[in-house]
């Protein structure tokens, strides 16, 4: 399973040492298999540009609002940050793996390279 995760993004610029990264069609199929949840941090006037269309493993829950709801966190599945450009996401996925949740991953390149694929 670890080698669907990498180290170094590849869509994005920005990154933090130690955050793991995923591709968004390896994050479809964790959280289709009920293996991990997506979390998906824009704000809502982000969402007007759109949303993924998968069916299950996925919330909204803005950054502004997320430490509101810290504690119903899953600890038992993967936890990935999804944000818009990935930038947010990966300061989060810092923040979640340095505070106890060493599952966090970061959606590398957020919404926006998800977009630009049409899904």
């Amino acid at each position: 399973m670890n080698d669907i995760f990498y180290s170094v993004p590849k869509f994005q610029d920005f990154h933090l040492e130690g955050v793991k990264n995923i591709h968004y069609q390896d994050a479809i199929e964790l959280a289709a298999s009920s293996e991990a949840i997506i979390y998906d941090i824009r704000e809502v006037e982000e969402y007007l540009d759109g949303a993924p269309k998968i069916a299950k493993g996925y919330i909204q829950c803005p950054m502004s609002s997320f430490l509101d709801h810290i504690n119903s966190l899953s600890s038992d599945k993967y936890l990935i940050i999804m944000c818009a450009h990935g930038i947010r996401s990966m300061r989060l996925t810092a923040w979640l793996n340095n505070n106890g949740w060493k599952s966090a991953i970061n959606l590398d390149g957020g919404f926006e390279n998800w977009k630009e694929t049409g899904l």
